[in-house]
């Protein structure tokens, strides 16, 4: 094994925005309180606007217009409330120059069985916005408000496993519901959603409980479908719940009690729905760009060119950076003890306070417990950010941003700064991307971060915890924050770096971090 240089080469940059058609005609949500949302009347620490607001902003992001390409419809208008009107259109502001239609069949604390009409609402459930009747009634043709639906989601179970059904019980009610969407409409599409992840205070035998219903769905779902009407299962909660200790005993960390997800859980359920479409990742009103359209790119060689001036330096005997042999990489191993930091990758770009974007691939190594890796991000005016890639779980500030194994694959982390655009509703701050998937929503900085101000720093940035593992494709740009554009890349295995300054090899000595 050696170490490989920079090259310094031209790179050709590209903008381009995705849009994405895609046939959803009327769609209805189906489900309970996650579904219809709730004000802060309700829930006095978190009004709630549900998944459905994110889903609906990642589609303005793929170009989709409101009566034109799709439209929503349910009995129900607006989230659950006391008092005289409703206060959750707060947290739906416009986005891009469109409103939100909140209109949906989210009926606050109903169990599948209300819905489907095999058990009688109580009265207490219809206060409070909502809703009244079931199924059979809101589908029916003599029905004034009746409707067709195209394409439908539904997530129910958190009630009706809280409140003593059976999963068999459950999965017929669910069904019933699936053949009322079907008999009103033989051509629909129809989603089965999973449960979403309960906090670890909901306890161990509802943790079993979720599990087993999750199960029961992913297995009978298909099987509803016809010979012109899909059904499918989806897992929303995918990233929201720990990993690592099975899959009957991973609570959600992405709750604001023991069932309802906070809006980084409806962030990150939104993108599930998004992916399982095939559409692109929300892009938060950011223009869409794609790896190979920042202005500047770091690859890696192992063609044995050599720069006339190589900027990469091994400086740490026990925790050196090299390139790999056999695959375009570049390789850290490193052990941080005390208040003494690991070898970091840095590089200024010269942002001068603007917008930028930082790109990267990373694969961390599994032999060790205590092993992470952390990416600092500046812009010389802005508080810096720091992502920290654990491996199982990627965190901002502490605060967990999604739950994946890093350990198995090369993943994509892309995270750029906006200082901000009211004309398209993007808030100031930080935006992190996982593998085209938004995952990180105006995240904001911490005040003294180090020494990295204006510019960018990889690997092992603070002290005590292994740093092992590979990264490659180091990809930025000190001109704009882009979201992310998945389109197939060229293969290339030079790395290239162009602009903004030097990146180089150094030992990071501020452990203040």
């Amino acid at each position: 094994m050696h170490k490989r240089p920079f090259l310094l080469l031209p790179v050709v940059g590209l903008s381009l925005t995705a849009v994405h058609a895609l046939d959803l005609g009327n769609i209805a949500f189906v489900g309970d309180s996650i579904t219809q949302g709730f004000d802060s009347s309700i829930n006095a620490s978190s009004p709630q606007a549900s998944y459905r607001y994110q889903f609906w902003k990642g589609m303005v992001d793929n170009g989709m217009k409101y009566g034109q390409d799709y439209s929503f419809v349910g009995s129900q208008t607006g989230s659950s409330y006391k008092g005289a009107s409703d206060r959750i259109s707060l947290q739906t502001p416009s986005y891009q120059g469109q409103d939100f239609v909140n209109v949906h069949e989210g009926h606050f604390n109903w169990k599948a069985s209300y819905l489907a009409g095999t058990e009688t609402t109580p009265a207490a459930d219809l206060a409070q916005n909502r809703g009244n009747g079931s199924i059979n009634t809101w589908l029916s043709p003599s029905n004034p408000a009746g409707y067709t639906a195209d394409t439908v989601f539904i997530m129910l179970g958190t009630n009706d496993l809280y409140k003593g059904r059976t999963t068999d019980q459950l999965m017929t009610d669910i069904q019933t519901i699936v053949q009322a969407y079907q008999a009103g409409n033989a051509n629909a599409r129809i989603y089965v959603m999973s449960v979403t992840p309960p906090s670890s205070s909901a306890g161990t035998s509802m943790m079993d409980k979720v599990a087993t219903a999750n199960g029961a769905m992913e297995n009978q779902a298909a099987s509803w479908s016809t010979s012109t009407s899909n059904v499918s299962y989806l897992n929303v909660g995918q990233g929201m719940a720990t990993i690592g200790n099975g899959s009957k005993s991973t609570p959600g960390v992405m709750n604001i009690d023991n069932w309802h997800p906070n809006k980084q859980g409806e962030l990150v359920m939104a993108g599930n729905l998004l992916k399982s479409l095939g559409m692109e990742g929300q892009s938060a009103g950011l223009q869409r760009q794609a790896t190979s359209g920042l202005a500047s790119r770091a690859t890696f060689t192992t063609d044995g060119i050599q720069s006339p001036t190589p900027v990469i330096a091994i400086n740490n005997a026990s925790g050196a950076w090299a390139f790999v042999e056999g695959q375009a990489a570049l390789n850290w191993n490193a052990q941080t003890t005390g208040t003494t930091a690991g070898p970091a990758l840095s590089g200024a770009w010269g942002a001068n306070g603007g917008d930028c974007t930082l790109e990267f691939s990373v694969l961390l190594d599994n032999a060790s417990s205590n092993n992470y890796f952390q990416a600092q991000i500046g812009n010389g005016a802005s508080y810096n950010g720091l992502l920290q890639i654990n491996q199982t779980s990627l965190t901002w500030n502490g605060n967990i941003l999604y739950n994946i194994d890093m350990t198995r694959d090369m993943q994509d982390i892309r995270i750029a700064y906006t200082s901000g655009n009211a004309a398209t509703g993007t808030a100031g701050g930080y935006y992190v991307w996982l593998n085209g998937q938004l995952i990180g929503n105006a995240l904001q900085g911490t005040a003294d971060m180090g020494e990295i101000k204006d510019g960018f720093l990889l690997g092992a940035v603070n002290a005590n915890h292994d740093a092992k593992g590979v990264i490659q494709e180091i990809n930025f740009d000190a001109a704009g924050a882009f979201a992310t554009l998945n389109t197939p890349e060229p293969a290339t295995g030079v790395l290239s770096l162009l602009g903004f300054g030097s990146l180089l090899l150094r030992r990071k000595r501020d452990a203040r971090i």
